[in-house]
């Protein structure tokens, strides 16, 4: 008995062979949904209050990264990691272990920080670099907070 695959049966047998393909499949897929000259876009959420959410938003939905351009005029501000209460000794063991579990989404995030001249221009004046921001955040006013990990 001989297998002939068809041509769909085919490429789904190469993509599950080749995990490249799948990768860059995903790519093609996000330069289509993010047109150039696109807004950015960041979805509305306040910057989070306590450890305990931040642990929760990098487990659940993971990193947010904007796409697009950010406006000139848009309000970035900074936000250290020390202003998240409970940020002690026991749960920032627990998110050095998240943020090695998202380090793909944060290495993503920092390149789409240092593209942009908005981001990179809010981290001027301070010690921070794109590598330090593990959180980007938009109020309901449109003032976007860049999360910094203070820590050495």
């Amino acid at each position: 008995m001989t297998l002939r695959p068809t041509g769909p049966a085919l490429a789904a047998l190469l993509a599950m062979l080749t995990p490249g393909a799948a990768l860059a499949q995903d790519t093609i897929n996000a330069e289509e949904r993010v047109p150039s000259g696109a807004t950015m876009v960041i979805e509305t959420n306040e910057p989070p209050e306590t450890m305990d959410d931040l642990l929760a938003e990098l487990d659940g939905s993971g990193v947010a990264i904007p796409t697009g351009d950010i406006p000139e005029d848009a309000t970035v501000e900074t936000m250290s990691l020390d202003a998240i209460e409970g940020a002690g000794e026991g749960s920032l063991q627990v998110l050095d272990t998240a943020l090695a579990d998202a380090r793909t989404q944060l290495d993503m995030l920092g390149t789409r920080i240092r593209g942009d001249e908005v981001l990179t221009g809010a981290l001027e004046g301070s010690d921070a670099t794109a590598e330090d921001v593990i959180g980007v955040y938009k109020s309901e006013d449109g003032v976007i907070t860049l999360l910094i990990d203070t820590r050495d």
